[in-house]
């Protein structure tokens, strides 16, 4: 059996746990509020472009970011993880899919590249011995559309210079991993439902420049918000999901010291009895 002492000592590191572990949530919770505050003020801002570029391709203009290829030899991926651990399984689950799809890919015969953000990601990959095209390690979590700026022209690039017949994107929603096609583009769809005023005849808009103008700054920039937007979910999705693994671990901590405590109080009588019979041992020896 445990002496009281080192079950006073287990019990004093597991309290110690539980204020860390607290506090940890908390601080992801505050977190968490300020990614959706600046997800749903960035929806705004995609919603308008998405409407701006919905009105554009009505005209039915090309651009070759829009080209269906018709064999799709090549597929790059651009998948988004974490910077940090202990937030659960998130950054696991999101290469396990990533892996994934990947076999799948390669099971059918296609060569694939990986682009990733994120160091747990290319952490993660490094020890599977998995070759990596590009990682960006240093993109923030929440990345401006400027920071977002040279990885967005670096997959248009590959998919304008046919270096890729496809761009994918892996990355996490609501917690839940989901794959996009990001190249070649598809007509956007905005958060919330487009106005009816987008969807009238294009040609009750007047457009100066031209429309092939417009839509050649209109596309790539839409890029950039696809790729922004994605990676404010998962900034979402992180948070939540370390805040439950704190949660979780904080409610362990508090049942380890519930049962510690229920130990150290039998450990401490049984400790009190043996010491009392001993006194009462030796008193009788003397008599």
């Amino acid at each position: 059996m445990a002496t009281a002492k080192g079950i006073k000592k287990r019990l004093k590191t597991t309290q110690n746990i539980h204020k860390i572990t607290k506090t940890m949530g908390l601080v992801a919770t505050a977190k968490l509020k300020t990614a959706m505050q600046r997800l749903a003020n960035f929806s705004r801002y995609r919603d308008k472009a998405c409407e701006m570029l919905t009105r554009v391709l009505q005209s039915g203009v090309q651009h070759p970011l829009l080209e269906r290829r018709p064999q799709v030899r090549h597929v790059t991926i651009f998948a988004i993880t974490g910077n940090r651990g202990l937030c659960g399984v998130y950054n696991t689950r999101m290469v396990e899919k990533l892996l994934a799809f990947r076999q799948e890919l390669l099971s059918a015969g296609k060569q694939v590249d990986i682009y990733l953000a994120g160091r747990k990601g290319l952490q993660y990959l490094k020890f599977r011995n998995v070759a990596v095209t590009q990682g960006y390690p240093r993109l923030a979590d929440q990345p401006t559309m400027e920071e977002i700026a040279p990885l967005a022209t670096t997959l248009s690039d590959l998919f304008v210079q046919h270096k890729s017949d496809e761009v994918w994107t892996v990355y996490t929603r609501k917690l839940k991993v989901v794959r996009e096609m990001l190249l070649p583009f598809s007509p956007p769809v905005a958060t919330q439902d487009i106005p009816h005023a987008v969807r009238v005849a294009v040609d009750q808009y007047f457009y100066w420049p031209d429309v092939e103008s417009l839509l050649a700054e209109l596309l790539p920039l839409f890029i950039k918000v696809e790729l922004t937007e994605m990676f404010l979910y998962a900034a979402v999705s992180e948070q939540i999901a370390r805040r439950m693994a704190m949660n979780m671990a904080k409610d362990n901590a508090a049942q380890m010291i519930k049962k510690l405590t229920r130990q150290y109080n039998r450990a401490r009588q049984t400790q009190i009895t043996k010491e009392i019979l001993e006194i009462v041992g030796g008193a009788q020896a003397i008599e």
